[in-house]
């Protein structure tokens, strides 16, 4: 059926369209301007290496050999590992629900955007029905990055010395605002509209045909 057809039929039955077409709009004014939104904040984590002794300053320092450095990730070749690690444990489905339980978004992402040099970027980007919500997930999200940094490389007792430590560099500031989400829902609605005007067509040919629609 080409598009001119279609028009056609609606026209004919338009009473039969239009409430249809009429609750589209309205939907999509609704998601457009009234419907609730979605917002992001995002902080940035730089997670450094230790400064661990040298073997002049062991040397200098005999007391320093004493000093718990069993930090299993000082021994990984893969300097990423550390933040593999955090970002595995940070998006663990118990992470989302504890969040959810302090009442705060359990829509978020932490990934690694950089790594150079002696230190590598973490990403924390947190979602919120306000920008309250979306800047208070994405601080206890950091709050859980150090904790948890600290809780694996201390997993044999090593002192804070020989410890990767996470500076944060930027955020989580002003939330904004995520476009996209609305527009994905308008999108949704949209196409949903498009599809009962469809069926109204071809629901208003077949009654046409059959003689049991007269609209």
């Amino acid at each position: 059926m080409d598009p001119i057809s279609v028009l056609k039929t609606l026209w004919r039955h338009k009473w039969a369209a239009l409430p249809m077409a009429l609750l589209t709009i309205i939907a999509c004014v609704y998601v457009m301007f009234f419907a609730q939104r979605t917002y992001e904040a995002t902080m940035t984590y730089a997670l450094l290496s230790p400064k661990t002794p040298t073997e002049a300053e062991f040397r200098a320092q005999p007391e320093l050999a004493a000093i718990n450095g069993d930090n299993p990730y000082l021994r990984s070749g893969d300097r990423a590992l550390l933040a593999q690690v955090l970002i595995t444990k940070l998006g663990a489905q118990e992470t989302a629900e504890q969040l959810t339980g302090l009442g705060l978004g359990a829509e978020y992402t932490v990934g690694q955007s950089l790594s150079s040099g002696s230190g590598m970027l973490i990403e924390i980007s947190a979602s919120g029905n306000s920008p309250a919500q979306a800047v208070e997930t994405a601080t206890e999200l950091g709050k859980r990055l150090n904790t948890t940094l600290r809780d694996v490389q201390t997993i044999n007792g090593a002192d804070d010395s020989y410890l990767y430590s996470a500076l944060a560099i930027d955020g989580p500031g002003q939330a904004s605002e995520i476009f996209s989400s609305r527009l994905r829902t308008l999108i949704i609605v949209a196409v949903a509209g498009a599809l009962l005007l469809f069926v109204t067509n071809v629901t208003a040919t077949a009654g046409n045909r059959y003689g049991w629609l007269t609209l």
